[in-house]
């Protein structure tokens, strides 16, 4: 079995992170080989009562990499984005993750980064994402990690240093109290 990319993974994390001052230097990082277990543990089973749609999408996350097999590099790559903009929405009571031990609020950003497409639709992903309107504020955070993440598909170096000044520099505007 192939390992996702660890800079795909940090990328993708980054994509679905939304700004938290509770999330602090207080709550220590996890490492690479954490994340990467997350990564790759098996979903957890939901009760067979209806789900919620937290466990529909967790789902049709899962099933994507095979459906994207069979579709064109654009159109797999718009699907993808498609989920992504829908983990972003679901209910964070309801997105069917485990942080140590206990429920979590962010979205499964493994398991999205796991179903990426395939890497002939990277180039058409990367191109989707630079299309998007640039947004502000948490948005702003959550829009600057999926441009990284493009920018680490595409082994564009310089974009990803560009992409991460401007992340650094989003950080810094929202952490500033004149900024309020």
């Amino acid at each position: 079995m192939n390992r996702p990319n660890p800079l795909i993974v940090i990328a993708g994390i980054l994509a679905l992170s939304v700004w938290n001052p509770k999330l602090s230097a207080a709550e220590p990082l996890q490492g690479a080989a954490a994340i990467l277990r997350q990564a790759n543990a098996e979903p957890e089973k939901a009760p067979t009562a209806e789900l919620s749609p937290a466990a529909k999408l967790a789902g049709e996350i899962a099933s994507f990499p095979a459906r994207a097999s069979k579709l064109p590099p654009a159109e797999a790559a718009t699907e993808w984005l498609k989920l992504f903009d829908r983990a972003a929405e679901v209910e964070p009571d309801e997105t069917p993750r485990r942080h140590r031990g206990g429920p979590t609020k962010r979205a499964d950003a493994g398991a999205l980064v796991a179903a990426l497409p395939a890497p002939e639709a990277w180039p058409e992903l990367a191109r989707q994402i630079e299309a998007r309107p640039k947004l502000a504020g948490k948005k702003a955070v959550r829009e600057l990690g999926l441009r990284l993440l493009a920018r680490v598909l595409t082994q564009d170096r310089t974009g990803q240093l560009r992409v991460l000044a401007e992340y650094q520099a989003t950080l810094a505007d929202s952490t500033d109290p004149a900024a309020s």
